[in-house]
């Protein structure tokens, strides 16, 4: 399976990296903090994942570093 990170830096979304599992199918992981500090984040990762990269499966983590605690969205 071949795995390939995409920057979304471009486009807003600064503290995500999507990274490509399969064909269509991404998984980005956020922090918490950035979430409190950019409310709309978790809308601009989806609206870039499946209108951008076209994808059709998004695995989207929220994580909260200082405890290292892991949220699925």
């Amino acid at each position: 399976m071949h795995h390939s990170q995409t920057s979304v830096a471009t486009h807003r979304i600064d503290p995500a990296m999507l990274c490509q599992r399969a064909e269509h199918s991404y998984y980005a992981e956020v922090s918490i903090q950035r979430l409190d500090e950019q409310l709309n984040l978790l809308d601009q990762i989806i609206d870039f994942a499946f209108d951008t990269l076209d994808a059709r499966h998004l695995d989207l983590r929220v994580v909260d570093a200082r405890c290292g605690i892991y949220r699925a969205a």
